[in-house]
């Protein structure tokens, strides 16, 4: 039987010299392909067609903005594949760690400058497009409902009371913007030790724009601390920061439930994945109880 990839490549007509996997993809099949002619280009087959709507929404929006593929034809699928993109192959590598202090100003300055382009709505639950915390709390529920019984009864009443003490002062954001939702090394392109590139659009869409810096916290900042002060300098270019002090805990915690879903959702609850989020949910309950315990004394 043809896999997801044969499949794509025939139905956008493709003469492949050379197809090669691409490592760090956990969501969507993406294979870097040299056609006949010489060309290279990059082939998604995203997870599902929801996924699919947002890369190229999002590509379509970003394109002249930042740097990243142009979509050079897509396929709409068929009952069993939920289509696929072909995009534009950027020359560069994933980003890789330590990174140093002028790449830390560039890749905070990147994150800014993304974080300038205004979305009409927020787009993280259908239904609650107006107001970016009843959509947090729709999502949050739906997430513990998922994850079940694979989370033990302590862990889970920790987590409602922390999230419900949150709630009760959290302040709505400024305006939605376009949040990528996975900004992490592995999703930045380089090269000469410039960024050449911004991939991986698929859980964009309109949100808070604090929630793009829980993962260059956890891969970056607490690994190489040294490295926060330039990020945030670089971002603060283009963008007045957000209160992270007090929003960043809360999202850390936020992430790693939805990691915890994710695993569950999928079926990978032993892998790596799983155990690094139930770790970051762990470690995000005192970052919590800090902000929490610091509103009751005001």
């Amino acid at each position: 039987m043809e896999n997801r990839i044969e499949i794509a490549i025939k139905e956008l007509g493709l003469s492949v010299a050379i197809v090669e996997e691409v490592a760090d993809s956990f969501s969507s099949d993406v294979r870097i392909i040299e056609l006949t002619s010489g060309e290279k280009v990059v082939l998604k087959v995203p997870y599902n067609r929801l996924k699919l709507e947002r890369e190229l929404d999002s590509l379509n929006r970003l394109k002249n903005l930042l740097p990243v593929p142009k979509v050079i034809d897509v396929w709409y699928g068929n009952d069993e594949i939920p289509g696929a993109l072909l995009l534009s192959y950027i020359d560069g590598k994933p980003l890789e760690l330590p990174i140093d202090m002028k790449m830390a100003y560039s890749l905070g300055r990147l994150l800014g400058q993304m974080h300038t382009i205004k979305i009409p709505i927020y787009s993280l639950v259908e239904g609650y497009e107006e107001k970016w915390w009843p959509g947090v709390e729709v999502r949050y529920h739906e997430w513990m409902k998922e994850i079940g019984s694979n989370m033990t009864d302590d862990i889970r009443v920790k987590c409602d009371y922390y999230f419900n003490r949150f709630i009760e002062y959290a302040v709505e954001p400024e305006a939605p913007v376009f949040s990528h939702f996975d900004f992490r090394p592995g999703n930045v392109l380089v090269k000469d030790n410039k960024i050449v590139g911004l991939i991986d659009f698929e859980s964009s869409r309109g949100g808070a724009a604090e929630i793009d810096f829980t993962k260059i916290n956890e891969y970056i900042w607490s690994r190489y601390p040294e490295t926060k002060e330039p990020f945030l300098a670089g971002y603060e270019i283009m963008k007045e920061l957000p209160d992270l002090s007090i929003t960043l805990p809360f999202f850390l915690f936020f992430n790693a439930i939805g990691g915890i879903g994710w695993s569950v959702r999928r079926n990978l609850i032993d892998g790596d994945f799983h155990k690094e989020n139930l770790m970051q949910l762990e470690r995000s309950f005192n970052g919590l109880k800090k902000v929490i315990n610091n509103h009751k004394n005001k």
